[in-house]
């Protein structure tokens, strides 16, 4: 499948991160929205909190600039809902490349889940400079997964998926175009309206690290912003930003 001519592709062998050499782009060239950075393999992968992304050549690891609009001088507040485009890109690639698997679910707000299993983290990181972009940032286990981490994490290839990175590089290609349009034409309720009935763990007791104290309560969903909703033992709804989520 080619790549969309909308792209501006920097394919390499090997990079320390490519979501740190898309906003080197950005920044000190003229890279136009769009600008695709893809490598073989990463030695400084890294997701959110600075936490290590395993990135040996066999899994994809892709990273997108996409200029941010102007609003009264300042950067629409569009940068978040690309984590919910990004993810539903994800599902939109996995249910391509891996047919009929089951168990699929988003952790919010940024990890991609099969089997209860990390396969896919997303990392979107905004700069609200003179010239506002964000580069979002996706980490696909393809062909295998890493056993030390303090999670599970599986694969496409362990659930009779593609182990052809360039085959899911096309497919997460196309699916998130798809959805930065959707995002724009449509906007951000369109987007997660695809990722309805995939919540991990909704109407189940989580723990969210949001603050000094976790908090503990059941899921109830998502609010019109994409704010994670938790009801707590104490019968009081709180509304979550930004947060890890931990099931319990």
């Amino acid at each position: 499948m080619p790549l969309d001519p909308r792209y501006t592709l920097a394919a390499l062998d090997t990079i320390g991160s490519t979501n740190d050499e898309a906003k080197r782009l950005a920044r000190q060239s003229d890279a136009p929205t769009l600008t695709l950075v893809w490598a073989r393999r990463q030695s400084a992968g890294r997701g959110r909190l600075e936490r290590r992304w395993m990135s040996p050549e066999g899994n994809l690891y892709w990273s997108c600039v996409v200029r941010l609009p102007l609003v009264g001088g300042q950067a629409a507040p569009v940068a978040g809902d690309l984590c919910f485009a990004a993810a539903a890109a994800v599902v939109a690639t996995v249910r391509r490349l891996a047919p009929g698997v089951a168990d699929l679910a988003v952790k919010w707000p940024n990890d991609v889940l099969l089997g209860g299993a990390k396969t896919a983290g997303i990392l979107v990181e905004a700069d609200n400079g003179a010239a506002p972009f964000a580069v979002v940032g996706i980490g696909l286990n393809v062909a295998w997964a890493p056993d030390d981490t303090p999670y599970p994490a599986t694969c496409l290839a362990a659930h009779g998926g593609t182990a052809d990175v360039a085959r899911a590089f096309d497919a997460l290609s196309a699916a998130f175009l798809h959805y930065h349009d959707l995002l724009i034409t449509a906007g951000p309720t369109a987007v997660r309206a695809d990722l309805d009935g995939l919540w991990a763990r909704l109407g189940e007791r989580i723990e969210v690290r949001a603050g000094a104290e976790p908090l503990v309560g059941v899921f109830e969903g998502l609010d019109s912003h994409g704010r994670l909703c938790l009801r707590l033992d104490n019968g009081r709804r709180r509304t979550v930003t930004v947060g890890d989520v931990f099931f319990v």
